[in-house]
This record gives structure tokens, sequence and C-alpha cells, in this order.
């Protein structure tokens, strides 16, 4: 066995000469690769859904904010006006 085999076997690698083993080792990373970048995605689309949904409510109350006296609940002097333009 030579010492460069006994190192790879150190760190648990396996050599293997076989062409059709190499071709599934090959196939097993690819394989890895893709289940990996797939979770790393999915994990990706639901933190960003998570901060679409936390935008939308923030908007919405913005929206409020924007349009109502979060004193009173009742229409603010810009919404005031903009209600009397489309009547006007």
């Amino acid at each position: 066995m030579s010492t460069h085999h006994s190192r790879l076997q150190s760190f648990g690698a396996v050599l293997v000469l076989d062409p059709d083993c190499r071709q599934m080792q090959v196939a097993l990373g690819e394989n890895l690769t893709l289940a990996i970048s797939a979770y790393e995605i999915s994990t990706l689309n639901m933190h960003l859904e998570q901060e679409r949904k936390a935008l939308a409510l923030a908007n919405h109350r913005l929206e409020q904010l924007a349009h109502f006296d979060p004193l009173i609940q009742a229409w603010n002097r810009y919404r005031v006006e903009i209600a009397e333009q489309r009547t006007g």
C-alpha cells in the first residue's frame, strides 16, 4: 500500500480504481450537490416568503397611518382632502 493511499484512508477517503465505481461516486456527488442546492433554495424561498409577509403587513400599517388618525380612528386631513377632490 502506498503512502498516498494510506493518507487517503486516514482522512476517510476511499481510493477506487474501478471506472464504474468512479462514475457512481461522481453521480452520487452530483446528486448530493443538487440535493443540498435544492434544500438551500427551499430555505431561502421560505425566508423570502416570511419577509414578503412582513413587508405586506408593514405596508398595510403605513397605509392606515397615512389615511387615518390613530387616536380617533377617523380619516385624517390628507384623506379628507382626497375625498373632497374626488367628489368636488
